[in-house]
């Protein structure tokens, strides 16, 4: 073996298991994860991927489908939570038939019923225009009518019908028919079991009108059925249709209207003493209850709309209950189970006691203190430590929050409900956010501030007061001029800011330059690059004359004393650092585009930096750079040209991750790599290091 080759082992050997196996990591989590796992219902971590849509009850189980790919199955005697069927958390327009473990579910199952006569739970897709089922005695599911994502007309067999936006779904009491909503082709279609068969039982197809009649005859003409329920006997369908509940009763062909109740209703289920009917209007965030003897209409919950909440405990008569947008329901014994879409809950209502309760989920809109969860519209764009309260910016969710070391979050400024153009300085709850991102931790005057940037502006929340003030520039009035206070113009697009000291610098990607802000001046200064002037120098000997491309992540190293400031260029996929104390710039080495932050530390003196990369040759996953090698690994996520997400923890060779994420950092007191992820679980994680 030749001295060459045994150098290159040595040296292979010194990177990969000195640089890389000597520390243990692990991927663990800030905020709850959004892929259902199993944990017992009432932690912290219950906790709903995304929007619920339906809900049934059936062999012990609650089953819940929405705008994910799977069906949640929450053991009534023991309150386990799992995915009951698929296991992918997004597979869009994707169904493999099979086991309950194998199978894959499209996402968005707007509505299901538990069939206990065949033993099946029967499922459909507003989306996509189909009926599936999960057989538990064989532990199958597949497609049983229509076909995926295939609207259209049809009545026939199996796949070969055609449906278009099938709204509710019901099992008749002999387990012999399937009643549908079909409801943009204005009817109500019967579908046998045994057959698959499918034929229209009231209504004229395409045709909307309001006519009670006979349904053998065509006259009955519906308008978008929106609601449909069976009493015990099995011989009244209930419909909610054209503003009233109609009755279908198909052994004396005829269809007639019980009561006129309003407009914006949907689902309707009766209760198992046939007194009542209950439905739910999504725009009002209410239930309402019918008198089956005389159309007697009440508001059951009238606390409008909105959410009640009280972490960790959620309890509340029916009549302050209040709901974001109701949208489907499931009666069982004395329990009303309401799925409320919008804030992310499942809700149950006890019929004897009255008392509206919180069964899964939180709700990114409820309260001012609750678990440290971020979904749907969030984003987290920035974070930074204050002692061990973490400090987060929510992009589209416009706030600023605490999360304490117990898990809670206080939102301390802006609110999501505030949908003003302009902004506004001012105490928590009167303070305006418009586009928070990024965010670091300085001391100014001796007291604590979160600056961060927010549209064309650097702004400052006072972590002791809640304070929020604007420091620098306008977030309304995007520019590139340097100076001081509200004369000075910033870009309005996302920026990453890296505190040292009194300076912020800050990576202007749209002005195509890096920034000094002085926060004891109130001064902004450009150190390098010229606004809108692009070009991919790997060195250059003068900050002043340096062209950039696109500057997003950057870090400055601890043991410069705040003279080396890294940069990731992403417009030619390289990692950059201005020394600013020789007055130049340098490319370190090129790794791809995507980047969109980097984070370092030093590891045994030697000198290492993290980048979140998603480009077509390394696919989401986390690298780290080895200054003193020159070399890259991969720590977490994959690399190969499979594009694969996901949010699950654990160690490196099992933890996977969204598809980009805006923010890195290195916290060295704490032994983690801290990022958040999006657009898909819009999450807080980090990589631990042991």
């Amino acid at each position: 073996m030749s001295d060459k080759i045994k150098k290159y082992l040595l040296l292979f050997y010194f990177i990969f298991f000195v640089f890389i196996k000597s520390e243990t990591i692990e991927v663990k989590r800030i905020t709850p994860s959004r892929e259902i796992a199993d944990f017992v219902l009432n932690t912290p971590n219950a906790h709903l991927p995304y929007f619920p849509y339906s809900i049934t009850e059936g062999h012990g189980k609650i089953f819940i489908g929405g705008d994910f790919s799977y069906i949640i199955g929450i053991d009534k005697n023991t309150w386990k939570i799992n995915k009951f069927i698929g296991g992918d958390w997004y597979n869009r327009v994707t169904l493999i038939a099979g086991s309950r473990n194998k199978c894959k579910i499209p996402d968005g199952i707007t509505d299901m019923r538990f069939d206990a006569v065949n033993n099946r739970l029967w499922m459909s897709s507003w989306f996509y225009h189909n009926i599936m089922y999960y057989d538990f005695r064989k532990d199958y599911f597949d497609n049983f009518s229509g076909k995926l994502n295939t609207p259209g007309s049809i009545r026939g067999k199996g796949n070969k019908a055609r449906y278009n936006y099938i709204s509710y779904i019901a099992v008749s009491t002999d387990g012999k028919y399937l009643y549908v909503c079909d409801k943009k082709n204005q009817i109500i279609v019967k579908v046998d079991i045994h057959t698959s068969i499918s034929s229209i039982l009231a209504g004229t197809d395409g045709i909307a009108g309001y006519v009670d009649g006979s349904c053998l005859t065509t006259n009955v003409k519906m308008s978008f059925p929106d609601g449909i329920c069976v009493n015990s006997k099995g011989d009244k369908i209930y419909i909610y249709d054209n503003e009233s509940i109609r009755v279908i009763e198909p052994e004396k062909d005829k269809c007639y209207t019980l009561f006129k109740i309003g407009a914006g209703f949907k689902s309707l289920v009766i209760d198992s003493n046939e007194k009542y009917f209950y439905t739910c209007n999504p725009l009002m965030g209410k239930v309402i209850r019918v008198r089956l003897k005389d159309g007697l209409i009440e508001n059951f919950t009238d606390g409008g709309n909105g959410d009640n909440y009280n972490y960790p405990k959620f309890e509340v008569h029916r009549k302050y209950a209040k709901f974001r947008a109701p949208d489907n329901l499931e009666i069982k014994d004395d329990f009303l189970y309401v799925c409320d879409t919008k804030s992310l809950q499942l809700k149950t209502i006890n019929l004897k006691s009255n008392m509206v309760n919180r069964l899964l989920g939180f709700s990114w809109w409820a309260g001012n203190y609750q678990p440290a969860s971020f979904t749907g519209w969030a984003e987290i764009t920035g974070f930074d430590f204050f002692g061990n309260t973490l400090i987060v910016s929510t992009g589209k969710q416009k706030m600023i929050c605490k999360i304490y070391e117990n898990g809670i979050k206080e939102d301390v400024a802006g609110h999501i409900s505030k949908e003003e153009q302009n902004y506004k300085d001012g105490y928590k709850d009167e303070s305006i956010c418009l586009n928070p991102f990024s965010g670091v931790v300085l001391y100014k005057d001796g007291e604590p501030w979160y600056f961060f940037k927010d549209k064309a502006s650097i702004r400052g929340v006072n972590l002791i007061t809640n304070y929020l003030k604007t420091f620098i520039g306008d977030p309304n009035l995007p520019g590139c001029i340097d100076g001081i206070n509200n004369k000075a113009r910033l870009s309005s697009g996302s920026a990453q800011l890296a505190g040292w000291n009194n300076y912020i610098y800050i990576t202007e990607k749209e002005n195509n330059i890096i920034r000094r802000f002085d926060i004891n001046k109130l001064e902004i200064k450009t150190i390098c690059g010229k606004y809108k002037k692009m070009a991919d120098l790997d060195s250059c000997n003068n900050l002043k004359n340096c062209l950039l491309g696109l500057p997003s992540g950057i870090w400055i190293d601890p043991k410069s004393n705040g003279n080396l400031i890294y940069f990731w260029d992403n417009a030619y996929g390289k990692c950059k650092v201005l020394d600013l104390k020789l007055n130049k710039m340098k490319t370190v080495f090129k790794g791809g585009g995507n980047v969109n932050s980097i984070a370092g530390r030093y590891y045994n003196d030697e000198k290492i930096l993290f980048f979140y990369n998603n480009n077509n040759k390394n696919h989401i996953s986390i690298f780290a750079y080895n200054e003193k090698y020159n070399s890259i690994e991969k720590i977490i996520g994959f690399s190969d040209n499979i594009l694969f997400i996901g949010d699950r923890d654990g160690l490196a060779n099992m933890a996977t991750l969204d598809y980009f994420n805006f923010s890195m950092k290195w916290f060295e007191n704490k032994k983690i790599l801290m990022f958040d992820t999006f657009p898909t679980f819009n999450n807080l994680r980090y990589i631990e290091f042991k």
